[in-house]
């Protein structure tokens, strides 16, 4: 990195730690200062760890800057969103992945892919894992990197094509999430939901017209289209006598993006998997503008994101492809499918954000120690596991379950996949290894809290005796 890096990581930083020095600041009230720390301090020893320029980082510490910018900035945009500063969250969380496409415009997508897993980790630190605030911005981060592989051709016509429409597409959905915000203001009551998907549709749409010189005729209204259609059927039947209906929507927006139909012939190849992360893209910013108001929506958002991660793996390791029937494939499955249940159980019985930071590790690791253990057709079990775990359960509180071991295989796949051609008593040695490494964390977390659990009600009796006094 240079020296103008340098001193832009060293200003996010600053903007990040700032708030920290105030106790009485109104961001403190529905925000826990411990996590916001605890965030900025993984954010420094993640990009620490990162400094090696040995596979599987990169040169110039390109993945590690991704996640620390991300980290420093996503903090205070989760915190602002907490405390019902929507639209200051919206622009301060896009602010990262401007800096990254202006200081590294010709290869960003390591600090991308950074940028990605910092955003999906965030929610469960702040002990919000079911949020969906940030799932734009991991949109958007992989919407980027597909739009480049994809869009090769028309990279003769401009060089940032790959930048200009998964951005552009991201600032429209965040001013149509603030009209939305103040024509609720205005209103004093709730909008309504079909008239918010139909706002932010309509801008989603003006603002393709903008970027036609890149993108040629009607290619890109397609995917953009499709995702006001599904988003508007699912809210419908949401409310009708069969709700449970609305999967099969999402099943049928995903067969159409990816046997290429399109309203205007068959659909090129980008459409395949550029145009379901663009779909991805559109629903996660139509489920913020609606949020806490349709499920179905939100939850729709998450598992076309998690397909998009799917694919994107898939053709980032294409060995995995071929002889998905391989028993070590259904191992992966099932404990894709498990693991996040377990954790959503544990999270969800309280505990201290340390708890949170032991469930992140875990499930940032297991992909990679299936890898490991048994090859890359485990950890694509894995993912295909976690994946239909979030599709049964209908929610988006496992989003992140699918989210951070595909980002976590898709960054250090390669570098653990030749492991899987040791012995078998070498590869044995690496799953108890990685049983005692889940184990111990757990059991020193839970024997933490209660011991804090014994000393609460004699602080609690010593505090009301001083209050009677």
């Amino acid at each position: 990195m240079g020296s103008f890096a340098w001193l832009v990581g060293g200003a996010a930083g600053a903007v990040a730690v700032f708030p920290l020095l105030f106790r009485r600041l109104a961001l403190w009230e529905k925000t826990s200062r411990l996590s916001y720390g605890l965030n900025l301090l993984i954010g420094l020893l993640g990009f620490l760890a990162s400094l090696p320029e040995d596979p599987p980082f990169h040169p110039g510490q390109l993945l590690g800057f991704g996640f620390l910018l991300s980290t420093f900035f996503g903090s205070p945009s989760i915190a602002l969103y907490l405390n019902g500063r929507g639209f200051a969250a919206l622009l301060l969380g896009l602010v990262p992945f401007g800096l990254i496409l202006l200081l590294f415009p010709g290869d960003p997508f390591p600090s991308l892919f950074g940028a990605a897993f910092a955003f999906a980790m965030l929610p469960v630190l702040f002990q919000r894992e079911g949020m969906t605030f940030s799932l734009p911005f991991v949109c958007l981060a992989v919407s980027t990197v597909l739009a480049r592989r994809h869009f090769e051709l028309m990279t003769q016509v401009s060089p940032h094509v790959f930048q200009s429409v998964p951005l552009a597409l991201s600032v429209a959905g965040a001013i149509s999430t603030a009209l939305v915000g103040q024509l609720e203001s205005y209103r004093r009551q709730p909008a309504s939901v079909v008239a918010s998907i139909l706002l932010s549709w309509v801008l989603l749409l003006v603002s393709i017209p903008a970027l036609r010189f890149w993108t040629g005729p009607f290619q890109l209204l397609t995917p953009i289209g499709l995702a006001g259609i599904s988003a508007m059927l699912v809210v419908a039947l949401e409310g009708s006598a069969v709700p449970s209906a609305s999967l099969l929507v999402w099943a049928a927006t995903l067969a159409s993006v990816f046997t290429g139909l399109s309203l205007t012939g068959p659909g090129p190849q980008w459409t395949r998997g550029y145009g379901v992360s663009l779909l991805a893209l559109a629903v996660s910013w139509f489920s913020a503008t609606v949020r806490h108001r349709s499920p179905s929506l939100r939850s729709g958002s998450a598992l076309l994101f998690s397909i998009t991660l799917l694919y994107l793996f898939a053709q980032s390791y294409k060995g995995v492809r071929a002889d998905l029937f391989f028993h070590y494939t259904l191992i992966g499955f099932l404990v894709g499918f498990g693991v996040p249940a377990l954790l959503g159980v544990w999270l969800g019985s309280g505990g201290s954000p340390f708890r949170s930071l032991t469930a992140l590790f875990v499930t940032s690791l297991a992909p990679l120690v299936m890898t490991a253990a048994l090859g890359l057709k485990a950890g694509a079990g894995f993912l295909a596991g976690s994946l239909v775990r979030q599709f049964v359960a209908e929610s988006t509180v496992n989003w992140n379950w699918t989210a951070l071991p595909a980002l976590s295989l898709l960054i250090f796949g390669n570098w653990v996949a030749p492991l899987a051609d040791l012995s078998r008593k070498a590869r044995l040695t690496v799953l108890l290894a990685a049983a005692v490494s889940f184990i111990l964390p757990v059991t020193i977390v839970r024997l933490l809290e209660r011991m804090a659990g014994r000393r609460a009600p004699r602080l609690g009796a010593s505090g009301g005796g001083q209050g009677q006094d």
